[in-house]
């Protein structure tokens, strides 16, 4: 158990959705916390507190204020020990110590059990047509983004990263070439599993063949997306809410180039000018409980297919996303990858 540099963990109340996405960054915790004026203790910010805000507010209306959970663990130097307990059970990194209601140091708790990573099945059985002549003589997989550096390099090397050790690969299209690449690259550091689709089987219909092997929760995303989605925190979400479903989710905004009216028969009640329309899509990225397979034939089947199919369980729930993320299906965004990766994706 370590006193942390609390300069680097605390915000005020005041700062604003990029400040704090910065500071949660650099924290090694992965935590924050926001104090008011008189530097007395507001609350704590987590990973999941940004994202259940991302849910309820608009992204221009974010402060610390309203994404802080103002009932987050604390301890005097009298109650160390059974705050300790509580956040050793809950997982919970740091915790401030507070003097007059303001935090004199932050406490670090050492030892925590670390968390087994489910599966990975990684669907790369897509033709890549949108990349047109790119993928003519190889899969969208092996593009490569920069020299020596493909698609499936940054997807696998990420997840290693994070501590995923199991992996599944759904192949169609030059499939053997994506199977030698892997194998080639990542046999010793990961264990490579293959399902060669022999006809297309769509985003989902392709878990079919894995219903005997997985077991409990696994994850599920596309082969030609580049992100810095935080995994665990995805894996948190899932499991605290025991969803059968969790589709990570980006919220965006579209810009409409004309005006738009509202009207009721044919009274005008008001006009926009070039509005802009918040939407939320897909990203492509799903945690998925194997209860889900029991049902699965073998056939052609989408993921929209198969989360429709569970929707009335209430158990399919959004996770918004705030990392880095890119859908590399067309070359302008293949493109803009390239420049990304500069920057280390963000």
């Amino acid at each position: 158990m370590t006193g942390l540099n609390k300069e680097n963990l605390i915000i005020k109340k005041t700062d604003s959705l990029d400040v704090i996405l910065r500071a949660l960054e650099k924290s090694i915790s992965k935590v924050l916390f926001c104090v008011n004026k008189d530097n007395s203790l507001f609350g704590s910010i987590t990973d999941g507190d940004i994202r259940r805000a991302l849910l309820k507010y608009n992204t221009a209306e974010l402060s610390a204020e309203k994404i802080c959970n103002k009932k987050s663990l604390h301890a005097n130097e009298e109650s160390i020990n059974s705050v300790l307990a509580k956040a050793k059970k809950k997982q919970i990194k740091a915790f401030p110590i507070l003097k007059d209601k303001k935090i004199s140091r932050i406490f670090y708790v050492n030892n925590l059990i670390p968390k087994k990573m489910p599966p990975v099945v990684i669907m790369a059985g897509g033709l890549g047509k949108r990349l047109g002549s790119i993928t003519k003589d190889k899969p969208k997989p092996l593009v490569e983004i920069s020299e020596n550096l493909t698609i499936i390099d940054i997807i696998v090397n990420n997840l290693i990263a994070q501590g995923f050790k199991e992996m599944y690969f759904t192949l169609n299209y030059k499939a053997s070439q994506i199977e030698e690449h892997l194998l080639k690259n990542y046999s010793d550091k990961v264990s490579l599993n293959f399902v060669i689709e022999k006809n297309k089987m769509g985003t989902a219909g392709s878990l079919f063949y894995l219903r005997d092997k997985l077991q409990g929760n696994f994850i599920l995303m596309n082969a030609d997306i580049i992100t810095n989605l935080n995994f665990e925190a995805l894996i948190n979400f899932h499991n605290k809410n025991r969803n059968l479903i969790s589709v990570v989710a980006n919220k965006t905004s579209y810009q409409l180039s004309k005006g738009v009216i509202e009207y009721s028969g044919n009274r005008i009640k008001a006009i926009k000018e070039k509005p802009s329309i918040d939407y939320t899509y897909n990203a492509g990225i799903y945690i998925i409980n194997a209860k889900c397979l029991k049902s699965l034939q073998e056939r052609y089947l989408d993921m929209p297919d198969l989360i429709n199919n569970l929707i009335t369980t209430n158990k399919v729930r959004l996770f918004p996303l705030m990392e880095y993320w890119k859908d590399l299906g067309i070359i302008e965004d293949l493109e803009e990858a390239k420049k990304d990766l500069v920057n280390g994706f963000k």
